[in-house]
């Protein structure tokens, strides 16, 4: 298995100070990276021997848990997980590689568990941001939304105005004049914000489904 996270793995006697997320991180990369198979008891194992947990019943509580999650997590994505679960058993379906766009997203929640390795890489992140934003808009688009991107970027330079004014477009909702100035300043980038997701109605009218989504990476993801 993959070594243990920096974070969320806390000594856990009377009260579980593991948390779930990373738990079901840290199995879903050991098999998707390392193992081809893994059983519930060779967690426990693990979480035994690095003393995270005293008593082995205690910690397959936690873990049955976490089996729950991989279940939920492989039918949410249907033929596209890497991994299936079987039982008490997680195995692997098809080598990272096989799904490149899985294998990239389950790495990004990987490395800000692994501070040490993450930072060998460096800390600018544009590289992968601007791909991780791209990914986002295709399962977007994919999933029937209409979509705008937004993120600021090296080769997309665009000034919170010209931001605004685009998003306004995009949307149907007019810009109010001034307003802007109020709140943000002229120098500002995309304030966060990467991809307008919306479902427009045929009219082209406003009050649809909208979302904003801030695509980050890194560390602080």
């Amino acid at each position: 298995m993959l070594c243990l996270p920096d974070s969320g793995f806390q000594p856990s006697v009377n009260k579980h100070n593991v948390r779930l997320d990373v738990l079901v991180d840290w199995i879903e990369g050991s098999v998707a990276f390392i193992d081809e198979k893994l059983s519930q008891t060779d967690v426990v194992d693990v979480l035994c021997e690095n003393n995270v947990y005293q008593s082995q019943d205690f910690a397959s509580e936690l873990v049955a848990d976490a089996w729950i999650e991989l279940e939920r997590r492989g039918e949410s994505v249907i033929d596209g997980a890497p991994f299936e679960v079987y039982g008490r058993r997680i195995q692997r379906r098809y080598a990272w590689d096989g799904n490149p766009a899985y294998s990239f997203c389950l790495l990004l929640s990987l490395q800000a568990l692994y501070k040490g390795w993450a930072g060998k890489f460096g800390s600018d992140f544009t590289k992968q941001g601007d791909l991780f934003e791209r990914l986002t808009v295709e399962c977007l688009e994919r999933l029937g939304w209409t979509v705008h991107r937004t993120g600021w970027a090296p080769g997309n330079t665009a000034n919170i105005q010209t931001v605004v004014k685009k998003i306004s477009a995009h949307i149907g909702e007019p810009e109010i004049p001034g307003e802007l100035a109020k709140w943000i300043s002229k120098d500002a980038k995309d304030e966060g914000v990467d991809v307008v997701c919306s479902d427009p109605f045929y009219d082209g009218w406003g009050g649809r489904p909208l979302y904003f989504f801030q695509c980050a990476c890194g560390a602080k993801w």
